[in-house]
């Protein structure tokens, strides 16, 4: 916790449920990881700064081990908290998004979708199969989902949490390499994967744009592939 935080009795117990259920949903111990922060919120970052919903603060936990970062959030919805699981590499940043890398803007913290996209750089998918499918769970995935296991638990955090420590139960000495600052080279070639998908992406983007006679002006500040 940030020394200077002053926390509201109402975000200290969502931290501390936040730790419980993921101590008992997540062994992250098991892959030397220990809870190294834990405070009540940073700004939520998104394409569209100008919106006040995504200026919102809501409580995060980090666990750190000697070669990646886990940062889970709670994100207030209408009716539920909504929790979300975050990937960065050691020199993320706790509360930011964004990191100066090499002279350039990228993110530092990388989301369950980035993640499922690392799978299939993982398994040697090319970066056009792999948009191909548009973001549908790879096989192992959609296995897990399917299972009477997965559809047993009713809890969102929970179901949340337990996919992703299936996740590493398959791919957790893989995701270690990759997000690894010791494996540079394979960090590289992550990032020509996703350069490639997200070509691919706006390519397929800008078509439909022109076919409805449309102007194309989406674009991202960084790109989606300027990763750290």
């Amino acid at each position: 916790m940030k020394p200077s935080e002053q926390l509201s009795q109402e975000t200290q117990q969502k931290l501390e449920r936040l730790e419980r259920l993921t101590e008992q949903s997540w062994s992250l111990q098991k892959w030397g990881f220990k809870c190294n922060a834990r405070f009540g919120g940073m700004p939520y970052y998104t394409a569209y700064p100008d919106e006040d919903f995504h200026k919102i603060k809501y409580p995060v936990i980090i666990y750190d081990s000697e070669w990646c970062r886990i940062k889970i959030t709670l994100d207030k919805e209408r009716t539920h908290d909504d929790l979300h699981v975050f990937y960065g590499r050691s020199h993320a940043v706790d509360n930011q998004w964004l990191l100066t890398w090499r002279g350039e803007n990228c993110y530092c913290w990388h989301s369950t979708d980035a993640i499922q996209l690392a799978l299939d750089f993982l398994d040697g998918t090319s970066a056009r199969d792999a948009y191909q499918r548009h973001l549908q769970p790879i096989d192992f995935i959609r296995s897990y989902l399917n299972s009477e296991y997965a559809k047993s638990i009713s809890a969102p955090e929970e179901r949340s949490l337990k996919f992703h420590a299936v996740i590493w139960e398959q791919y957790g000495l893989r995701l270690i390499q990759l997000l690894d600052l010791h494996h540079a080279d394979l960090w590289e070639q992550y990032i020509i994967f996703l350069r490639e998908y997200y070509r691919l992406d706006e390519e397929e983007s800008r078509a439909v744009y022109e076919q409805r006679g449309i102007a194309w002006s989406l674009s991202f500040d960084p790109p989606l592939y300027q990763r750290c």
